[in-house]
């Protein structure tokens, strides 16, 4: 039996608008007593010409509207050490600034908002992934993954795969497998449980990690078998079905980030029926005068395409 079923987007390859924790603290109750602090939240890919940063505030955990937004910061990006320029505002706390992202490239963010000590955070960019391929064994419903790991730096390994359910041609709406299946004995165990039911009794939520320990230099083969559950409803009789399959390669917040994330998720799930607050929810924080993330990764992807038409009467 699969411990849960998963609907809608977890884990989008960006953060926006997110509650992040600092250190840890004592528990208040107290919430509207609390000072809203400043979120800088920024992820940088490898390659993207922009980058773009959201400035918010802190709210009562409680509440249900968005996120308090900061239209009035001065936010600039610099790139080793050097001013790259300020970001300009679009709405919603976004801003953004034309600029190409290089890999092994260490860029930081900063936001002045008036009253409050500087917010900043960095990233070093991971460099691209080194003779990377992505197969597909149809055969053997098996996605075969191989590249050679970089010994100049350390590394935080994500694999998986995003599919849309859309009847429609639009290929937007994007979710991630909802566990995979691997006999390797390469991943982290921190996101794995184990279905005997199954031919491969060992199954990851969403990802499987890889932290280059041990693995300095050497080529890399990891083969899984990505599983996830269609709405009842959805027959691909016509539209477009989209799957992408992917490495990454995590900077160490970003990967501190996304294992933060994926462990609280199995503990809201619990939650049902245990008492709230048995176990402590945690993020992951690189922010200095504030709250957020800065992040960034590099990515190896293979998309795969069928488009389906409408059957003949």
């Amino acid at each position: 039996m699969k411990r849960k079923k998963i609907s809608g987007v977890f884990l989008a390859l960006s953060v926006s608008g997110i509650l992040l924790n600092g250190c840890e603290q004592k528990l208040q109750f107290d919430f509207k007593a609390q000072t809203p602090v400043p979120v800088v939240n920024s992820v940088l890919r490898a390659g993207d010409d922009t980058v773009r940063v959201r400035v918010t505030w802190t709210r009562n955990v409680y509440e249900q509207e968005d996120f308090p937004v900061e239209a009035d910061a001065s936010v600039k990006l610099y790139k080793n050490d050097h001013l790259v320029g300020e970001c300009s505002y679009l709405k919603d706390g976004w801003y953004a600034i034309a600029h190409p992202v290089e890999a092994t490239g260490t860029y930081r963010v900063e936001a002045r908002i008036n009253g409050q000590p500087l917010v900043w955070g960095e990233t070093r960019v991971p460099a691209l992934l080194l003779h990377a391929s992505i197969e597909c064994d149809s055969l053997r419903d098996r996605i075969i993954n191989r590249w050679t790991d970089r010994a100049e730096e350390k590394n935080y390994y994500w694999l998986s795969a995003t599919y849309s359910t859309d009847r429609l041609m639009d290929t937007s709406h994007m979710v991630l497998q909802s566990y995979i299946e691997t006999n390797s004995t390469l991943p982290d165990a921190f996101n794995r449980s184990f279905d005997f039911e199954e031919e491969i009794p060992a199954e990851y939520d969403y990802y499987v990690r890889i932290e280059d320990s041990g693995l300095s230099g050497k080529d890399i083969e990891l083969s899984y078998k990505g599983r996830r559950y269609y709405s009842s409803y959805w027959e691909p009789d016509s539209g477009c079905y989209k799957s992408t399959r992917f490495i990454l390669s995590l900077d160490e917040s970003y990967d501190r980030y996304l294992k933060a994330s994926i462990l609280n998720e199995d503990y809201m799930l619990d939650m049902d029926s245990e008492p709230l607050f048995y176990s402590p929810l945690w993020t992951y924080s690189n922010i200095h005068g504030g709250t957020g993330l800065v992040a960034s990764y590099s990515k190896y992807e293979d998309v795969f395409i069928e488009v389906f038409q409408k059957r003949e009467e």
